[in-house]
């Protein structure tokens, strides 16, 4: 590897010098006395700049040289460390510096826990500038995946959830263009969350890990905030949905067996609440107005195992207009 770099920058250092002897001969021809100064100092110019630009592309070019094998098996264990996902790469990652250092690499899936999770179609990784000199110094900026297709089940449903524990200080985590097929125990297809585009960061002001995305689901498009609280054992999420006019901030601890959330549901101005209860087994919640006890209150159980469910409740008025307008999907 050393003899190669050695050559490749010998290369390098044999044009430089070539290109400059022959821009000063191709000027000393030309030389007077009334335009020495001037010519002196426009070529000095000149060949500082193209100097400046080789030994840059150079620089840019040094991974090309590295060992294909070794590059995947630096960049795995990057990513193993960093997400606690195992990459596999099926075919040689390719190199490219524009419009800024990354490896591709086509048709790569995702393991957790020893099980796949994911196929990609593309996957780029993208690397700092100051990290190229050596293999052993290269350093993961950013990473995108593209076409990507996860199979969830109940078992690994929180895969999205946990992502946030991961620390983005200094790299952002995008997933575009992809789909979700949340399975059965029997691998029957539940329903298909499309994602148009997911990003984990860290937010320097709030100083926290934040998740914004925008996906789809049952050609219902919605976007969705999600941050994680982890010494509190707390994760909140604002969920908005435009075409129905309605917004949800929720706010669900996890702190003990029982999981317990509230959630405020906001449509056309009017704020609802929602206090509920996660076991094992079953669901519990309570809906009511928070500003006036008395407009109505809702109780509701559901369990799962066996299935069955209970709702009771009362209200002042009941006013079914606005599900059957022509805004609404019902309509």
């Amino acid at each position: 590897m050393l003899n190669k770099l050695k050559l490749f920058f010998f290369k390098i250092f044999y044009k430089i010098n070539h290109f400059i002897n022959n821009l000063l001969k191709k000027n000393l021809n030309k030389l007077n006395f009334n335009n020495l100064s001037n010519l002196i100092k426009s070529n000095n110019f000149l060949i500082t700049f193209v100097t400046f630009a080789i030994f840059f592309l150079s620089y840019l070019l040094i991974p090309v040289t590295f060992d294909n094998s070794k590059i995947q098996k630096q960049l795995k264990d990057q990513l193993s460390e960093k997400l606690s996902l195992d990459f596999n790469f099926s075919q040689n990652l390719k190199y490219s510096f524009f419009p800024r250092p990354y490896f591709t690499s086509k048709n790569s899936t995702i393991s957790n826990n020893q099980n796949e999770i994911s196929e990609i179609d593309e996957i780029k990784i993208y690397v700092s500038l100051n990290s190229l000199f050596s293999l052993d110094k290269i350093k993961i900026k950013d990473i995108i995946l593209e076409n990507a297709n996860f199979n969830l089940t109940y078992n690994n449903s929180d895969f999205f959830i946990k992502l946030l524990d991961k620390s983005y200080k200094d790299y952002d985590f995008v997933i575009r263009d992809s789909s979700i097929f949340y399975r059965n125990k029997e691998n029957e297809v539940l329903f298909i969350n499309k994602i148009n585009n997911i990003k984990y960061s860290y937010d320097i002001k709030s100083l926290k890990n934040i998740a914004t995305s925008e996906n789809e689901i049952f050609n219902l498009p919605y976007t969705l905030e999600l941050y994680n609280k982890k010494n509190e054992k707390k994760l909140f999420f604002k969920l908005n949905l435009d075409l129905l006019k309605l917004k949800i901030e929720n706010e669900f601890d996890y702190s003990s067996d029982i999981k317990k959330g509230f959630a405020s549901l906001i449509q056309n101005h009017k704020r609802n609440n929602l206090d509920y209860r996660i076991k094992k087994n079953s669901f519990n919640f309570n809906l009511f107005n928070k500003l006036n006890l008395d407009d109505y209150s809702y109780k509701g159980k559901a369990n799962f195992s066996p299935f069955y469910s209970s709702l009771e409740g009362k209200t002042k008025i009941i006013d079914l207009s606005s599900l059957f307008n022509s805004n609404t999907v019902l309509a």
